[in-house]
């Protein structure tokens, strides 16, 4: 998979932690964030991510983000409104050629299928890794010597449980760990002298039957 133009309509948690994994992958990512304040807090987070300040179902705001040039559209806000009818402007009017989109009540999921959007994430499954997946073609259940693992990922903040502390002792169970760690745009692989950071993205492999507890602890992040 070569480098992809990617436009992310919703700049909360998901969305942040969406570009975040991309631009570690390479890509160009741009974010529309109709909150202002949310959007000049993610330009500071995210310096080499285009952040955009509007209204993501709007035409006029879609084309100034360059979606009409996007090889893949995502929709990530907690609105199915804005969701569906973002999605339907990418799709059908801007022609993207993959569009995802976050369903927030499944009893909407018939209207997005209906539509043609290409994949639906409910909110279950909304996680970043999980679109990841999509964009990338990938899986995130991986058979290892006959053990199914899941990866997960998550951005650690100044309040994290987790920041300032060794790798194996940041509170993921036994089992889970931690396989890589993206620390200012810079890939590492952690040892067991490696301390935590604010900022860190870290890679957690995890055993399926313990992917819940991990969800848990990373949720807290």
């Amino acid at each position: 998979m070569g480098r992809l133009r990617i436009v992310i309509v919703g700049g909360g948690r998901v969305g942040a932690l969406l570009a975040t994994l991309l631009r570690a992958e390479k890509h160009q990512v741009t974010i529309i964030e109709s909150d202002r304040e949310r959007a000049l807090k993610l330009a500071d987070m995210l310096p080499d991510v285009l952040v955009v300040n509007g209204d993501g179902s709007s035409v006029h705001i879609l084309r100034d983000a360059g979606t009409d040039l996007a090889d893949i559209f995502v929709t990530v806000t907690g609105n199915d409104s804005l969701n569906y009818v973002s999605s339907q402007v990418a799709k059908k009017t801007l022609h993207v050629p993959k569009v995802i989109a976050r369903i927030n009540d499944p009893a909407n999921e018939n209207n997005f299928v209906r539509a043609g959007i290409d994949k639906l994430v409910t909110t279950t499954k909304a996680t970043a890794g999980e679109i990841l997946s999509e964009i990338s073609g990938g899986k995130t259940l991986l058979p290892l010597a006959g053990v199914r693992f899941e990866i997960l990922y998550a951005v650690l903040g100044d309040k994290s449980p987790m920041t300032g502390k060794r790798v194996y002792k940041c509170g993921l169970p036994r089992k889970a760990w931690i396989i890589s760690i993206n620390r200012l745009g810079e890939p590492m692989v952690p040892d067991e002298r490696t301390i935590l950071k604010s900022g860190d993205l870290i890679t957690v492999l995890t055993p399926l039957e313990l992917s819940e507890k991990v969800k848990a602890v990373l949720v807290e992040q």
